[in-house]
């Protein structure tokens, strides 16, 4: 019985992973273009270039926005992210984030996110201070 229960969560495990396949790579063909045009310079993995194409949700074309949303709702993507695709959302910057913002996504319109969103992007870059205290508001928003 242990090892029918096993081989079910394997299998769940297999569906969700193929899934989350089948949506990144929906959302890079839908989204080819801008992320060439927004995200060129963001490294893949972690969910960086979603989270670059959330930052400029506004911009992306009618074929695009779909799929980023649908990644932004995705399970798999983790709750604390899934906070930056909401256009409500609305949390102050922590300050030790203020230089890598202005550094990694200069002329970024604060709000809806926008912010959060691109340094999570270039979360590899921005330090780990920053991403850390990032992270941190983001949890402790409900």
């Amino acid at each position: 019985m242990r090892r029918i229960f096993g081989l079910q969560g394997l299998a769940l495990a297999a569906m969700l992973v193929a899934q989350a396949t089948y949506a990144r790579a929906d959302m890079m063909t839908a989204c080819s273009s801008e992320v060439a045009r927004y995200c060129a310079n963001v490294s893949e993995g972690r969910g960086r270039v979603s989270a670059c194409l959330a930052s400029y949700m506004g911009q992306l074309g009618a074929a695009c926005r779909p799929e980023v949303q649908a990644v932004g709702k995705s399970r798999l993507t983790p709750s604390y992210v899934r906070k930056v695709f909401n256009p409500a959302f609305r949390l102050a910057l922590p300050q030790v984030c203020t230089g890598p913002a202005a550094q990694y996504c200069p002329g970024m319109t604060p709000g809806e996110g926008r912010v959060f969103a691109c340094l999570y992007a270039y979360s590899d870059r921005v330090g780990k201070t920053c991403s850390d205290a990032a992270q941190v508001a983001l949890k402790q928003v409900q």
